[in-house]
Order: structure tokens, then sequence, then C-alpha cells
């Protein structure tokens, strides 16, 4: 197969791939300190700075199967991410660093493909009911 057959083939898999399914959770007051903690590099002594508390989670299943794991807080600052395996895998993580917390799951589908900032205004809206 020449090259130009392989990039072609590939760009229409790239377009007839569909958007990932989106869920996000509301993650409540810890009643105990959580199981892990993110941190952040920075600077050229790689020196970890702890990110912040997450408020909530965004769950991003792609066409595979694979997963990756937001984390926010409600004014939208990043606290980190982790990728997995499948959906299971990545709501098992979530139980466990956040325990009794973790709010029950919610399926959305995002306006204008950025289900970040639509899962961040959707928390927003929850939380503050």
């Amino acid at each position: 197969m020449s090259v130009h057959s392989r990039s072609t083939r590939y760009a229409d898999t790239l377009r007839t791939r569909s958007m990932p399914s989106s869920f996000v959770a509301l993650i409540g007051p810890l009643t105990l300190p959580p199981n892990t903690r993110h941190t952040l590099r920075v600077g050229d002594a790689g020196v970890e700075q702890l990110m912040p508390p997450a408020q909530l989670v965004l769950l991003e299943v792609e066409d595979l199967g694979y997963c990756q794991l937001y984390r926010y807080t409600l004014d939208g600052t990043f606290a980190g991410d982790t990728w997995h395996q499948s959906r299971g895998d990545a709501e098992h993580q979530a139980r466990f660093e956040f325990g009794d917390a973790l709010g029950e799951w919610h399926e959305f589908v995002a306006p204008d493909d950025d289900s970040h900032e639509a899962a961040i205004e959707w928390a927003r809206r929850m939380g503050a009911a």
C-alpha cells in the first residue's frame, strides 16, 4: 500500500469518527483526605506544584473505548487528568480518589464540541442548585 493510500485511509477514518461520549459528575465535600494528589511539574528543576482539589470530573470515552478522566474546579481551573483503558476503569479511579463524595454520572452532549467548558458550566449550575 502506498503512503498516499495509507494517509487517505487515515484521513477518512478521522472524518468518520464520532465525538467522544461525555459524562460528568460533581464531587461533594470530602470527609477524609483524598486517596490521590495530582501535581504538575514546573520549571527546569521539575518542582512539583500541588493542583487544586477537584470539584467535578469529566469522563470522555473515545470510539475505541479508551477514556480520559479530567478534573476541574467549579471556576474552571484544571485539576489533573488520567488516561484509562475503559469507562469502567475510569469510573473505578474516580471512585477510588473521591469515595462517597463522587456524585452520580450524567451523560451529556456538549454544544459546539467543547465538552470541557460545557461540563464546567453544567457543574456550576448543579452546584448552585
